[in-house]
Parts: C-alpha cells; sequence; structure tokens
C-alpha cells in the first residue's frame, strides 16, 4: 500500500477533534483538577503560564436548525426531493422515515470565503467571513436522542455518565 511518498501526518485531525471536543471540554477540565493532586505540579507550575480562563462554558442546544437548512446545502436532495432513499434505511424508534425532502429555503454565498447562507440567516450572512462553519462531523448514531447521548457520553445509549458529571464526581 506504501508508495514511498512523504506526507504531513497531523497528530490528530480536525475531525477527529471536533468529534471528542465535546467530551474533551470536560476532561480537560477534570485534568485541571486532578493536576492538584500530582507529585509533578511544582515543576511543572514553574515552566507553565498562569491560567487566565476563569471558566469553560459549553453550550449544547438540542433541537437546533438542521445543517441542510443553514449552512450546508445539499444540490443532491432538490434533485431527489420526493423519491425514496436509494439505499437501505437502519429501523429508528419511530420508523417513519418518508421520502427525500430538499430545504425549503433558497442558499447564496457570502464573503470573500463563498460561504453558502440560508435565507434564514440575512443578518448572519455579513459576517460570513467571521465564521468558522465545520461540515465534517459525523456519528455513529442515526437518531437525534442517541446522538445526544453519544456527543455527551461518547456512547450512543443512555447509561453512561457525561464529561459533567465525572467532573463534579
Amino acid at each position: 500500500m506504501s508508495d514511498n511518498t512523504s506526507r504531513v501526518v497531523l497528530p490528530i485531525t480536525r475531525r477527529n477533534m471536533l468529534a471528542r471536543s465535546s467530551v474533551g471540554f470536560g476532561l480537560t477540565a477534570l485534568t485541571g483538577l486532578l493536576a492538584t493532586q500530582s507529585l509533578g505540579l511544582r515543576a511543572a507550575e514553574s515552566r507553565m503560564l498562569p491560567p487566565r480562563a476563569k471558566s469553560v462554558i459549553f453550550c449544547f442546544m438540542s433541537g437546533g436548525v438542521s445543517a441542510v437548512d443553514s449552512f450546508d446545502p445539499k444540490p443532491r436532495l432538490k434533485l431527489d426531493h420526493g423519491k425514496p432513499m436509494p439505499v437501505p434505511i437502519k429501523p429508528t424508534v419511530f420508523n417513519n422515515n418518508g421520502n427525500i425532502m430538499a430545504s425549503p429555503w433558497e442558499f447564496k454565498n457570502y464573503g470573500e470565503c463563498g460561504l453558502p447562507v440560508s435565507e434564514l440567516f440575512p443578518h448572519v450572512a455579513q459576517c460570513a467571513d467571521d465564521l468558522a462553519v465545520v461540515r465534517s462531523m459525523t456519528s455513529i448514531a442515526n437518531e437525534h436522542a442517541q446522538g445526544n447521548y453519544f456527543i455527551h457520553t461518547g456512547f450512543s445509549l443512555a447509561g453512561y455518565p457525561s464529561a459533567g458529571a465525572w467532573v463534579n464526581y
């Protein structure tokens, strides 16, 4: 498989970082809390900059607007609007999936970066070059509730503690 070409390998990909970042925020805090018990703390303190952050706020807004209705248009949805899914669909709790539906909103490109923004956000569109839009996040979950569990615990099933629970523990 090797073609003897050299390539840069990043220690962690952007996708991996973002997929794990919600849990990572809590674990970063936990590391800080546990560091006070560390034997090497005094030596490490002399090499570290003093912390400036007083707290970290992680906002998780369940039920937000769909990506395909905001900043991630899918032209193929327009072509296949109203058609049944061409691939098998895993069973879901409600199992009432319906046919393919295109976004009802129009998109235009904004800023020097050409960010596509739907007509839902005309004021946000004016700040297109100041935004960081991530379109590469994925999940093993195929339902909203499972996705919620996954982003907070790293597991798609109920019963596992969230990063916040570990920090408070």
